[in-house]
């Protein structure tokens, strides 16, 4: 999953999706399917538009407080983040 921030003590990420980059039916669907995964692995998942975050930042950060709280209450996923670009091998 690309995410624009990713917390990994808890497995929770964080989006920022702009209409630029979701303008079409093709880009939301794939990111509504991205997410999806995600969630289906047990990663909590957020998502903001640039709007939100310039109108009311104070908002986003409560949000964002509360699902990381949320995330810490639940056991973490078996989820392995790495770096855009780089190939995962799972150990032996």
């Amino acid at each position: 999953m690309n995410t624009d921030r990713w917390f990994d003590d808890v497995a929770l990420a964080s989006e920022i999706n702009s209409y630029l980059h979701h303008a079409s039916p093709a880009d939301y669907e794939k990111t509504v399917k991205r997410r999806a995964g995600a969630e289906g692995h047990g990663v909590i998942v957020t998502a903001y538009t640039p709007k939100m975050i310039v109108e009311d930042p104070q908002q986003v950060i409560e949000d964002l407080r509360r699902a990381y709280r949320r995330a810490q209450e639940r056991p973490r996923p078996n989820i392995v983040a790495v770096p855009r670009g780089t190939r995962y091998r799972a150990a032996s």
